[in-house]
């Protein structure tokens, strides 16, 4: 019974090894991307473009409010600069017809999905870089940055993705 349980352990740690061996090309890739202030864009996986700050801002920077709910506290609405996600797309010739999603991803690995009709809703989705008038910091800076996807109609903020690096059009 002992030696059973010492080889199905020695299974486990073998399999989370290879495991975390297959996946930290994607881990770092998400991670550089934080590092570099790089927003990038795919459909179904393939990328069509790979964003810097400027390239964001000369799409439509705007000034916008939000609400920022954190557990314990409450709510404070805060001023924010970023770029509609529909504006950012369509600055850069992105085809959204026959898309039913579009798939946000953060450095961390976290994922939320928004639809395109919430996409493409005036002033609801952006992608954010600037919180009261400072660039919002990366993680190993303690913030939410570089770029945070916010959507200004959710009055819990439960729908934001902090650190966001990836859009894919699904």
């Amino acid at each position: 019974m002992k030696k059973m349980v010492i080889s199905i352990m020695a299974v486990l740690v073998l399999l989370i090894t290879v495991l975390l061996y297959l996946d930290r090309d994607r881990a770092g890739e998400m991670a550089d991307s934080a590092q570099n202030a790089r927003f990038v864009i795919k459909s179904s996986g393939a990328v069509l473009n790979t964003l810097g700050m400027n390239d964001i801002r000369s799409a439509g920077e705007e000034s916008f409010k939000a609400v920022l709910k954190t557990s314990g506290k409450d709510p404070v609405y805060l001023n924010y600069k970023g770029c509609q996600l529909k504006e950012l797309l369509k600055s850069k010739n992105i085809d959204t017809a026959g898309k039913t999603m579009i798939v946000i991803k953060a450095a961390d690995g976290f994922s939320i999905a928004y639809s395109i009709e919430e996409v493409m809703t005036d002033k609801n989705i952006y992608i954010a870089y600037e919180e009261e008038g400072e660039l919002l910091k990366s993680a190993s800076e303690g913030g939410r940055g570089p770029y945070q996807a916010i959507v200004v109609s959710d009055q819990f903020s439960n729908r934001r993705c902090k650190h966001a690096v990836e859009a894919d059009l699904r």
